[in-house]
C-alpha cells in the first residue's frame, strides 16, 4: 500500500514523497508435503533466460517493467515487461548442473539473502564466447525454471541489485565446457521470487556472421 503526502514546514513544501508500508507476515504451520519426495531433484529447464537491468520498461527514472511482488513479498503480482525494441537472451544449461538458491549473511541485526545461480553451458562455441564478451559486466536478473511445473520458475535478481556473472572455463582431456556463477551485488531483503507471469521476448537464435551476441543460444 502507498501513501502519498505533502509536507510544508520551515518555508519550503516537499512533494510527492512516498512511503512504502512494512509488508504483514501472516502466520502459518508448515507440515510435510504430502505425496512424500518434496525433497527429491526437480529436473530444470535446461533453456535458461537472462534480462539486463537496462533493457526493463522505465517511467521515468524508475524500472516500472519489473514485477511487483504479493503481500507477502515472494510471489510476483505482475508481468516482466521490457522496453521497446528489447529481448532476452536464452542461454542453454546443462540440466543437471543448474543450482538456484538464496543464501543468508550479515551480522545481527543486518542480516540478509544473496540470490545466486550456477550452471554449466557445454563447449566453446563462437556464439557462447561472444556472448560472455559481451555480456560480462552487465547487469542481471535470471529467469530459471523447472521443465513441466509453473509453478517451478523463479526470477533472481532486482533492478537495484542485480546478479553479477563469474565464469570458470574447461578445456582439457576430461571435457569442454565453461562454469556460470552468478550472485548479487550485496545482501539485501528479498530472496528468489516466485514467478507467475509471462515470460518475456527472446532474441533470435544465433548465427555467426548474425552481427549480434545478444541472440538466444
Amino acid at each position: 500500500m502507498l501513501r502519498h503526502f505533502t509536507a510544508e514546514h520551515s518555508g519550503y513544501r516537499e512533494f510527492s514523497s512516498t512511503i512504502l508500508l512494512k509488508m504483514t507476515y501472516v502466520k502459518s504451520t508448515l507440515r510435510k508435503s504430502t505425496g512424500g519426495g518434496a525433497g527429491t531433484p526437480k529436473a530444470k529447464d535446461p533453456n535458461v533466460i537472462f534480462i539486463l537491468v537496462r533493457d526493463l520498461a522505465k517511467t521515468g527514472e524508475a524500472y516500472s517493467g519489473f514485477p511487483t511482488r504479493d503481500s507477502q513479498g515472494v510471489k510476483s503480482t505482475s508481468d516482466i515487461a521490457l522496453a521497446d525494441g528489447a529481448e532476452a537472451m536464452g542461454v542453454y544449461m546443462t540440466p543437471s548442473t543448474i543450482n538456484r538458491f538464496n543464501s543468508s549473511e550479515g551480522d545481527p541485526d543486518k542480516m540478509g539473502l544473496i540470490q545466486n545461480f550456477v550452471g554449466e553451458h557445454p563447449g566453446n562455441e563462437l556464439g557462447f564466447d561472444e556472448w560472455l564478451q559481451n555480456n560480462l559486466n552487465e547487469d542481471f536478473l535470471i529467469l530459471s525454471k523447472e521443465c513441466g511445473d509453473s509453478l517451478g520458475t523463479r526470477l533472481l535478481g532486482t533492478p537495484c541489485n542485480p546478479l553479477k556473472l563469474t565464469i570458470e572455463g574447461q578445456d582439457n582431456n576430461e571435457g569442454v565446457m565453461s562454469t556460470l556463477t552468478f550472485a548479487s551485488v550485496q545482501r539485501g531483503k528479498y530472496g528468489m521470487m516466485h514467478y507467475r507471469g509471462a515470460e518475456p521476448t527472446l532474441a533470435d537464435d544465433w548465427s555467426e556472421g548474425s552481427g549480434s551476441s545478444s541472440g538466444g543460444l
